[in-house]
């Protein structure tokens, strides 16, 4: 079989072994497809990385990182976190395949309106963070996380995917010479400078995503932190109005030094704020029909998870127990860019 991605009719039709069924998003560096592979007969998810543009030397570094980066990724085995399957070269391009999860993004659930009790919230806040947990335990960091990197199953499962692209879509920008895109509010103000980030990035992330969880119509403070206001029913809940700021002020710091060290210890403050038991939120979250989630409907945040029960047709593709001072004494943690 040739290593070339066959195009029928203008359309990539497939990419190695595996058969693209759905163009799900794109952007300048890589594209995003639903696929199949018929040897072990399951659905995947297909992202490519477009190199073809870079010249030989720079297109070997970059492919270089990418086995480096996926090789540590794919060692990463959490219930959390989307499964790498496959990864590899194509003609002017690298490519990746991973788990496919029947479900809808968290950006998609957003997008459908508050529907979700506090307990089912913090649940999937809760997954989160310990899916950035587990990777952290391997010193691993996403950097790119964002409400569509996370999918929530149909099976009650809530998992993470994208791990690694981060470092390999900056690979790719710098060797190229293009400018770095528009952050969105989820990057942390350090990777949207252009540094390298660590998992005190993802906490940010977190925090970001906590806030459209639990105060997604809240006013926000003007200054170098934008701490949302605390939600009326929260406060009527026995949330006290200092707690939270508090909370928010450390997890979206503009400095890393200054933020939660881990989304485990933001999880655990979370709960102590908010007095949710996360057994209790978790068995809720559980006791939520498969039926109230919806089939994804791609959105303009699309990731590397994002997967439809009913594609569209495939578009033409182009050329702790420690206090909170004995935490702020702990040196940083380096992590790899993974």
């Amino acid at each position: 079989m040739s290593d070339q991605p066959h195009r029928s009719a203008g359309t990539l039709s497939s990419v190695g072994r595996y058969r693209v069924e759905a163009l799900l998003a794109s952007d300048t560096i890589d594209d995003v497809y639903r696929g199949f592979d018929p040897l072990i007969e399951r659905p995947v998810i297909v992202k490519i990385f477009r190199i073809g543009t870079l010249d030989a030397e720079a297109a070997r570094g970059v492919t270089a990182l990418f086995y480096d980066v996926m090789r540590r990724t794919g060692a990463l085995v959490d219930p959390g976190v989307m499964t790498l399957y496959d990864v590899g070269a194509i003609d002017g391009a690298l490519f990746v395949a991973s788990e496919f999860v029947e479900g809808t993004s968290l950006a998609t659930r957003l997008a459908e309106g508050d529907t979700l009790d506090l307990e089912r919230k913090v649940s999937i806040l809760s997954r989160i963070a310990d899916a950035l947990e587990a990777a952290a335990a391997q010193r691993i960091a996403h950097l790119n996380l964002k409400p569509s990197s996370v999918l929530l199953g149909e099976d009650h499962s809530v998992k993470i995917g994208g791990f690694g692209v981060a470092p390999v879509g900056d690979a790719i920008t710098a060797a190229a010479g293009a400018a770095r895109p528009a952050a969105s509010r989820y990057v942390a103000p350090e990777r949207a400078a252009g540094e390298a980030g660590d998992v005190r990035s993802d906490v940010f992330s977190l925090g970001e995503i906590a806030v459209d969880l639990l105060a997604p119509r809240a006013v926000r403070d003007a200054g170098p932190v934008a701490i949302p206001a605390l939600p009326p029913e929260l406060g009527r809940q026995g949330v006290r109005v200092e707690r939270w700021a508090a909370l928010f002020a450390r997890a979206l710091a503009s400095m890393p030094a200054d933020r939660f060290p881990s989304a485990g210890a933001f999880k655990l403050e979370l709960l102590h704020v908010l007095g949710v038991d996360e057994f209790q939120a978790r068995l809720a979250w559980d006791a939520l029909g498969a039926s109230s989630l919806k089939s994804l409907a791609v959105d303009s945040e699309a990731e590397t998870i994002l997967a439809s029960p009913n594609p569209a047709p495939v578009k033409a593709a182009h050329d702790d127990t420690r206090t909170k001072d004995e935490e702020d004494d702990d040196p940083p943690t380096t992590f790899r860019q993974v």
